[in-house]
């Protein structure tokens, strides 16, 4: 009996593991438009704005968490981290500020969480930082 029990929480801890990585259903198809200025971009600070909205076209609420690290293309550098924030509680807006550190080709990774807890990878490429 005793090793019922045991069996039983194992897999009880396996299954909730399992449960936290929350994958995104096909139905949750993110689109993003983005602008970022100054344009061109040159190293030093910069606003990344994004439109974010689901696959029906629907702005994603302003209770969605969007993380942004840019990456330059070549190995070394350290990566630049901001949060997006929602510009004036727009629906499907939100602005990220941060600095790029030096010229060249960038790599900028989006992590949205949506209010339901499901997270979005994007990836967008920033060539060309004078």
């Amino acid at each position: 009996m005793l090793g019922i029990i045991k069996t039983f929480f194992i897999v009880l801890l396996f299954s909730s593991c399992l449960g936290s990585q929350i994958e995104p259903e096909k139905s949750q198809v993110i689109t993003v438009d983005w602008q970022i200025s100054p344009s061109p971009v040159v190293k030093g600070p910069v606003e990344l704005q994004l439109q974010l909205a689901n696959s029906e076209g629907k702005a994603l609420s302003a209770h969605t968490k969007v993380s942004v690290e840019a990456n330059m293309t070549h190995p070394g550098m350290v990566p630049v981290l901001a949060e997006a924030l929602p510009k004036n509680q727009e629906e499907g807006t939100f602005v990220a500020n941060f600095n790029l550190t030096m010229g060249g080709d960038w790599i900028l990774f989006l992590t949205i969480e949506l209010p339901d807890g499901t997270i979005v990878n994007k990836e967008l490429s920033l060539p060309g930082v004078r």
